[in-house]
């Protein structure tokens, strides 16, 4: 149901367009919010894998080492190399974290302001449009005889 802004009060079509940039800004922050969450996570999972194969990689070099009994293959140095570099990927994979934890964080800031803005709007709306078709309907009660 849309309704005719045009026909309305001042004050009321002042609260409708302060309540739809307030959503604007709202929906936009909880995008930007989305967003950086995603990269978070998928930076914190990246950097999990490649720690969990560091390890693993770790304990495949050592043991073969043992097995070959102390003897470096090109095998054996590949793997020591796989580990060195998969730990290495996993440190900056968590220095990106530790980059944008402080930037997620005055995110989710802004966007409970952005949050709590929207809901004071439309409910300032909301009262303001009430008023008016209270105040419409008592004109009209009032004018009847």
């Amino acid at each position: 149901m849309a309704i005719e802004t045009t026909n309305l009060p001042h004050n009321v079509q002042t609260a409708i367009l302060n309540f739809e940039e307030k959503k604007a800004a709202y929906m936009q922050l909880q995008e930007r919010l989305g967003s950086i969450h995603q990269k978070l996570e998928k930076h914190r999972k990246s950097a999990d894998a490649m720690q969990t194969q560091s390890e693993q990689l770790g304990i495949q070099w050592r043991d073969a080492f043992r097995k070959n009994d102390g003897e470096l293959t090109k095998e054996i140095r590949a793997m020591k190399n796989g580990e060195t570099e998969a730990r290495e990927f996993a440190e900056e994979y968590t220095h990106l974290v530790n980059t944008l934890e402080p930037e997620f964080e005055q995110c989710q800031l802004e966007t409970a302001k952005a949050r709590q803005d929207h809901l004071s709007a439309l409910k300032n709306l909301h009262d303001v449009y009430a008023n008016y078709q209270l105040t419409a309907s008592a004109e009209i009660l009032f004018s009847l005889p």
